[in-house]
């Protein structure tokens, strides 16, 4: 793993991780390149040496992808970042198990949910299920295909 040799004093700094390209939906207007379904092995002890570097500073990372929470590191990179007092933000298509949500109550500052009208179900309670225990923000993609389908949720969505 590569990491930067040295930060110049930033007063806030947020990394933007793309922890992996796979991805648990194909949607059609998403890049290919977000679907190419590579994830690295993440090297804990190299990841807490580089960590060092921002011991003073005020940093947050916020994990995309493809779908990041299905990295099989995540919960442990996540558990690293939390000791250290790193906050955290995650992309995720909510695609995970309820269960799964409610392992990283208190690892995740903010969830950005992305609902995908044309690949999933509605599922109100892993939304209640992340609001719960973070800051969330629902993103509804309102595909033309499935214009219908995404106002019934948006409707759904209204009312919590």
């Amino acid at each position: 793993m590569k990491f930067p040799i040295r930060i110049v004093s930033p007063k806030k700094l947020k990394v933007l991780w793309q922890l992996t390209t796979a991805c648990t939906y194909t949607c059609s207007y998403c890049p290919k390149e977000l679907h190419t379904g590579r994830s690295h092995d993440i090297d804990l002890n190299e990841l807490d040496v580089f960590l060092n570097t921002f011991a003073d500073k005020n940093f947050t990372v916020n994990f995309t992808g493809g779908e990041p929470t299905i990295h099989p590191q995540f919960l442990d990179i996540l558990k690293v970042l939390k000791s250290r007092g790193i906050k955290t933000i995650s992309d995720s298509n909510l695609s995970r198990t309820d269960r799964f949500y409610k392992e990283t109550a208190g690892l995740i500052d903010n969830w950005c949910i992305s609902i995908h009208p044309s690949m999933c179900e509605l599922d109100v309670e892993k939304i209640r299920t992340v609001a719960e225990q973070s800051y969330t923000v629902v993103y509804l993609m309102m595909d033309p295909a499935h214009w219908d389908l995404a106002m019934t949720y948006w409707e759904k969505l209204k009312q919590i």
